[in-house]
């Protein structure tokens, strides 16, 4: 089966070669069995409006996410005006927040963190609380009622809801209703 005639130089170099793809094989199958690498964190996308050179949403890496870089993502502070002195520059953002810059009457400039509004964040894939949402704000919910919105600000002004499957009490809201708002809504501190 073997020619031995073989000379030996090319017996090496079959045999480097085997060894090789041994070992190429064996890297293989290790790699096969690793465990995935966890995702990377998402970016905390936030909206920076006001006296900023480019105004609009920005998605910040999540390990420096301040209200510094934001203004930074955005073209740093329109005309002379100079926020890095401001004390909130090293605030961390949250997904979600909105950052309006704005140039006060003696020239200071002044910051405000709120949330960005709510077809926003429902656009960005966040949630709106039930217990802070307005009105008009659960009427952008898909199927939500304007009449069911009204009674859920209603009900969380005697009490606040404690979970999303109490929204089940309002008249005409049932189980497969508050599965879809799921998507949509949610409780602060709910699990």
């Amino acid at each position: 089966m073997f020619n031995r005639n073989v000379p030996a130089s090319q017996w090496t170099v079959i045999t480097i070669l085997a060894a090789a793809l041994f070992v190429a094989s064996v890297f293989r199958l290790s790699r096969r069995d690793a465990p995935p690498a966890p995702p990377a964190p998402a970016p905390v996308i936030v909206s920076v409006q006001g006296e900023v050179v480019q105004p609009g949403v920005y998605a910040l890496p999540p390990d420096s996410a301040t209200v510094e870089t934001a203004i930074r993502a955005a073209g740093g502070v329109r005309g002379d005006g100079d926020a890095r002195s401001l004390e909130l520059m090293g605030r961390r953002l949250r997904p979600g927040g909105q950052l309006c810059v704005v140039r006060q009457a003696h020239g200071g400039i002044q910051l405000t963190l709120e949330r960005m509004d709510a077809r926003s964040l429902l656009a960005l894939g966040h949630k709106l609380d039930v217990n802070t949402a307005t009105e008009e704000e659960l009427a952008l919910i898909p199927a939500m009622k304007k009449d069911v919105a009204a009674a859920i600000v209603s009900r969380r002004q005697q009490i606040p809801w404690n979970s999303l499957d109490d929204l089940k009490g309002i008249p005409g809201v049932g189980g497969k209703t508050v599965e879809k708002w799921r998507d949509y809504l949610e409780i602060k501190g709910e699990d």
